[in-house]
């Protein structure tokens, strides 16, 4: 074909730019071997299309397996170990003698801590002594004064007989005028007195016995002086202060020479015999979680491994820290777009053993499996917890 001819098939597709400018497809065929056809170009896809749509189906997905696992797996990453603590205090005032132990120190339940100086209540002990001596030499005189009494009262009712008697002769006789009138009232008047004299030893008797009141160990006075005297031995004892249980001692403060007032904490005492976990959960975290619910533990402790426990219980309440004015509550003031969501404590214990290295405040993830662990959702918050438990390597 001569290059002077023109293809009608080329005119029909030619694009106009000017009478004498040829068209890029005319120059293209131009450029082309004969017999060979054009190449039409396809179309170009934009790939950022592709990244958007992807991102787009993620962010769909995750905050779908946020929705749902909030519901049935639902994870806390701020749980913390817990256990018993007691603030470890003397009852008595006193300067610290002696320190049996060190901080952080393993303890046995019994076994001396410190040791305050027992000089000042060994002296209350020794007085306390003296006084229970005292009660028991009064209740002694007590006993002889009311065997006196008891004496004295016998000797007038004995002389108060003979008069009653030695009346009744003077009687008779005066009957038969060997006795005068006067000597007959003197004798009467005699018996009224010998009565009174009865009378007055009988209540001597009575005033001696109420003061000594029952004999023996029974003797109120002498019980007194028996408890000041007990009260102040224990107080002594008091004086050794020892380990409330099998535990662990720790943030000791004390020192050889430090005075103490009663009930002032100088060091805290752990109880590891009962530990639990409390885990801080959001209140739509709540809605399927009972006690009893399965859960996964990861300690930051102990990396790469995961413990099985349970949902013990759920808190009934957190403080809501709202001031009060003249005995009313307050609103509470604030300037956030979105209100931060309550959380509510979680308390929850493993079914096997510890690690070893725990410690209480220890951080803890918690996954609490709501519908059971054999489902899809399951399987997938117990992958991300191991996949979390292996990047704990580099916390």
């Amino acid at each position: 074909m001569s290059s002077n001819q023109t293809d009608p098939e080329v005119l029909d597709t030619q694009v106009s730019s000017g009478p004498d400018e040829p068209s890029f497809e005319q120059a293209a065929r131009k450029a082309m071997p004969e017999g060979e056809d054009v190449i039409q170009a396809r179309p170009v896809v934009d790939p950022t299309r592709k990244i958007a749509l992807g991102a787009l189906a993620l962010l769909i997905a995750v905050v779908g397996w946020y929705a749902l696992a909030d519901q049935w797996t639902p994870n806390s990453t701020n749980g913390t170990t817990s256990a018993y603590v007691a603030q470890i205090a003397p009852r008595v005032a006193g300067q610290v003698d002696e320190v049996l132990i060190e901080d952080n120190a393993i303890v046995k339940a019994g076994q001396p801590l410190f040791r305050l100086d027992p000089s000042t209540l060994d002296i209350d002990v020794e007085t306390q002594t003296a006084n229970r001596a005292a009660a028991e030499q009064q209740a002694i005189t007590y006993s002889a004064a009311i065997r006196t009494g008891e004496a004295q009262l016998a000797n007038a009712r004995a002389q108060a007989a003979s008069v009653r008697a030695d009346n009744a002769r003077i009687v008779e006789l005066a009957e038969t005028g060997a006795y005068s009138k006067a000597q007959v009232e003197k004798a009467k008047a005699a018996i009224s007195a010998s009565e009174a004299a009865v009378a007055a030893a009988a209540a001597d008797l009575a005033r001696v016995r109420a003061a000594a009141g029952p004999s023996g160990d029974k003797n109120p006075t002498v019980r007194a002086a028996q408890s000041q005297l007990e009260r102040a031995r224990q107080l002594a004892a008091y004086t050794e202060i020892v380990a409330p249980g099998d535990g662990f001692i720790t943030n000791l403060q004390l020192t050889k020479g430090q005075y103490l007032q009663a009930g002032s904490a100088s060091m805290t005492f752990i109880d590891p015999a009962r530990q639990w976990i409390i885990a801080d959960f959001r209140e739509n975290q709540l809605g399927n979680i009972d006690p009893g619910d399965p859960v996964e533990v990861l300690f930051d402790v102990a990396p790469g491994r995961i413990f099985r426990g349970h949902v013990e219980s759920i808190a009934w309440g957190v403080s809501a820290n709202r001031p009060t004015s003249n005995g009313l509550q307050q609103p509470q003031q604030t300037t956030k777009w979105f209100e931060p969501a309550r959380r509510i404590p979680v308390r929850i214990v493993l079914d096997e053993p510890w690690p070893e290295k725990t410690r209480i405040g220890s951080q803890a993830s918690v996954t609490v499996h709501s519908g059971g662990m054999a489902n899809p959702l399951s399987w997938i918050a117990q992958g991300i917890l191991r996949v979390q438990s292996l990047l704990s390597y580099l916390h």
